[in-house]
This record gives structure tokens, sequence and C-alpha cells, in this order.
């Protein structure tokens, strides 16, 4: 079931770009939906739960100070194949968007195991939806 289901945090640049409704659009245009909403403020905290790789206090430091202070939307995706094709709409935008490492449009998972780690970060204590 969980290959059935994504998320996205939308990153500031994509905010401040206003690309949220071009990637709403193309999430729809694969026939995804957004199933739930919420805002979160991500702290250091919660970077190092979404990125355990990260080692470097400098990094960690760069992500907070790009990432944290203004809530972020986060959105809960469902439809058939919705990790593969969030990744490829990531893909896609990121192709025509992006300019540098850091400034990357929107996170999403890549695989159902973080799917499911990353679900318990955002939306702690709630149920899965039930999908057909």
């Amino acid at each position: 079931m969980a290959k059935n289901c994504s998320l996205i945090m939308v990153k500031p640049d994509a905010i401040q770009r206003e690309l949220v409704s071009e990637i709403e659009t193309r999430l729809k245009d694969y026939g995804l939906k957004i199933t739930r909403r919420k805002k979160a403020v991500i702290d250091r905290k919660t970077i190092l739960r979404l990125w355990p790789m990260i080692y470097r206090q400098t990094t960690l430091e760069r992500s907070f100070n790009y990432l944290g202070g203004m809530p972020l939307p986060i959105w809960l995706i469902t439809g058939p194949n919705a990790i593969e094709l969030t990744l490829r709409v990531k893909t896609e935008m990121r192709a025509l968007y992006c300019t540098d490492k850091l400034h990357t449009l929107f996170h999403c998972p890549d695989t159902e195991e973080d799917f499911l780690r990353e679900y318990d970060i955002f939306f702690e204590g709630e149920p899965l939806p039930e999908l057909s």
C-alpha cells in the first residue's frame, strides 16, 4: 500500500518562485491526488530525522538556514505508483527550474521505507488513508 502513497515537502524556493500550483498541476496530470495538507516549521531535529546522513554541522546549519523559520507545506500524495510518479515530477521540475543543489523545489521520499519513516515524522499518529 505504501507504494501508492508519497509525501511532498514544498521548499522555500518553490514558494518564492510561485511554483506551488505548477507542482500541484503536474501531480494531477499524473493521476495523483493531494489527500492531506498541513504546514510544518522545520527545525534542526526534523532535518536530522529526514536526512540522517547529515554529519557535518555546516551542512546542518546550511539546511536549517534554507528550510527553517517558515511553515512549509507538507502534502500526502496518493494514487497508483505514487512514489515513482512523484519522483518523476521532481525530476521534471528540477530539470526546468533548479539552479543549484540546495534550492531544489521540493522533497519527496525515494522508497517505500523512506515514505513510512517520513510519514511518521510529519503525520505522527495519523493512520494512512484507505486506498481502493
